[in-house]
């Protein structure tokens, strides 16, 4: 060897001192953590978390959609229930008779609805099937049927109102009295009425009859 002079590669290997240069810097990276990524940071590592970040948000928009259709739901039948329900107090068509103790005094079909009622000796009150608690909602009933067939035939009834039975008593129709020994019968489709003629609920079709009765 020349004094001075670079020593060439064991072995001819040209380069041969920095292989093993970064051979050393390898195993010390090795040792002291500055080696390669581990696998978790790998591509396919990034991949899966990229996955499960998506799986994530499609679960929280899952619950959110959910919830949104429990409340609409929810609110959905109170809505429908009210826009449905039907008024109990329509217009019914019946047939009234008014017997009297010498014949037939009153006989037609009529157009009624539970209302008010005024009458001379009772005054004003409702007489729409409420009365009484008989019924939650105004329906027709048979004393309201016979206003109205005074009002439109233009004849004439009285009855006095009875506060204790939140009702009245029909006395006079046609300016033909009860009296002390008869009464107004009020009957439907054949049956005496079991309440009073404010409360009792008409359906369409039926037969109302007024008949003085005697005692």
């Amino acid at each position: 060897m020349v004094c001075g002079a670079k020593p060439r590669a064991p072995f001819g290997l040209p380069g041969f001192g920095a292989s093993r240069r970064r051979s050393r810097r390898r195993w010390n990276r090795a040792f002291s953590g500055a080696g390669p990524r581990s696998l978790g940071d790998g591509p396919r590592a990034a991949h899966t978390r990229k996955a499960q970040a998506l799986q994530r948000t499609s679960a929280r928009r899952t619950l959110l959609a959910a919830t949104a259709l429990g409340l609409a739901l929810a609110s959905t039948p109170v809505a429908a229930h009210a826009q449905t329900t039907p008024g109990t107090n329509a217009p019914v068509r019946v047939t009234l008779t008014v017997q009297g103790p010498d014949g037939l005094l009153f006989k037609g079909r009529i157009r009624t609805r539970g209302h008010e009622v005024t009458t001379a000796t009772g005054g004003t009150h409702r007489c729409d099937g409420t009365n009484g608690g008989a019924h939650p909602s105004a329906v027709p009933t048979p004393t309201a049927a016979l206003d109205d067939a005074a009002r439109r035939r233009h004849f004439t009834w009285d009855g006095t109102w009875y506060a204790s039975f939140d009702d009245y008593s029909v006395d006079t129709i046609k300016k033909t009295s009860g009296g002390g020994g008869a009464y107004w019968n009020i009957s439907v489709n054949g049956t005496s009425t079991p309440v009073g003629g404010c409360q009792f609920k008409l359906n369409a079709g039926d037969q109302v009859a007024f008949t003085w009765t005697a005692f």
